[in-house]
């Protein structure tokens, strides 16, 4: 029979392996508990890096339509620029540069057309197929004024606010535009009749998409110089008001000034307007060409015009 020490040694040992027992529960359902939190947390780590990753995946392909709009206002941007160069190189009179200004230079990717074509080809304004280095296109900016000279002795000095001649500059700058517009037009026929003769049809599809690249840029260098044309003698030159002068401009681009500035005038209600259509002293067909169009467009639109008694190059248009 157990001794009563006995009996209190072995209650003392289980409550010990009790309370260690306990002890080992509690610890080991810890560490479970951290075990798992922490496979908890790269879970979700994992699942916001991935939704991270479609997240961006998505906006890149909304954003594609942007970033290809504006890889092509770039490209558009490139060839105006390369054609800007070329044109001030081949056009524009070394005394005339003053007016222009450039930017740093960039690389652009130009295309030319083949050797085998005819003279005319051969001395057309554009570069060989090439990666090349040109500047951006030369703006027409108003020129600074000049540096003062000194004054003679016994004569005062005239202060003047504008440059005299910048609306000169700027037609003389509107013209060379014209001039290469109208070698991009030759080289655009040139090509077209190449192509048409070109045994290889290959070769006759490259001689093709050239020719339509040289028509974008007559479209593209036409607008251009009509516009700055029209800037020329009716914003930098001193005209009446009511009045624009239409010189230099061709029928189409004349109809279209005259059929704005028309609706303006109505707009605003002035009783008259007038256009300045010229007598056709310069026109290579020996008549006028934008006086009849004009009075045909103001005649359509039902209003009475008449020309100018002191000057026959003048239609006066009523409004009332």
């Amino acid at each position: 029979m157990a001794t009563p020490q006995a009996a209190q040694v072995w209650a003392c040992i289980l409550k010990f392996l009790t309370a260690f027992f306990w002890v080992s529960s509690s610890l080991l359902a810890a560490y479970v508990v951290w075990v798992v939190l922490v496979l908890c947390f790269y879970l979700l780590r994992l699942c916001w890096n991935l939704c991270l990753i479609l997240v961006r995946r998505l906006w890149r392909i909304c954003l594609a339509p942007l970033r290809w709009w504006r890889e092509r206002a770039q490209a558009e941007q490139d060839v105006e620029s390369r054609a800007g160069q070329q044109i001030c190189q081949q056009y524009v009179a070394p005394s005339q540069r003053s007016l222009l200004v450039s930017a740093p230079a960039q690389h652009y990717h130009v295309i030319a057309p083949p050797r085998s074509t005819s003279s005319l080809l051969a001395s057309a304004p554009v570069p060989h197929h090439d990666t090349i280095t040109l500047p951006r296109p030369l703006l027409p900016l108003a020129p600074a004024p000049a540096a003062p000279r000194a004054a003679k002795a016994g004569k005062k000095k005239k202060s003047k606010s504008a440059p005299k001649n910048e609306w000169k500059k700027s037609l003389a700058l509107a013209q060379s535009w014209r001039k290469y517009a109208c070698s991009q037009y030759d080289l655009q026929k040139a090509l077209f009749a190449e192509a048409e003769q070109a045994g290889d049809a290959a070769h006759a599809h490259a001689l093709a998409q050239r020719a339509r690249a040289a028509k974008r840029e007559v479209a593209i260098w036409d607008d251009k110089s009509a516009e700055l044309t029209f800037k020329s003698y009716n914003f930098l030159r001193k005209v009446p008001k009511g009045m624009w002068d239409l010189h230099d401009l061709r029928v189409e681009e004349a109809e279209q000034y005259v059929a704005e500035y028309l609706d303006k005038a109505l707009k605003r209600g002035d009783s008259q307007i007038r256009f300045i259509v010229g007598k056709g002293k310069r026109s290579k067909s020996g008549g006028p060409k934008i006086k009849p169009a004009v009075a045909k467009l103001v005649a359509n639109r039902g209003l009475r015009f008449y020309e100018e008694p002191s000057n026959t190059g003048i239609l006066v248009v009523n409004l009332e």
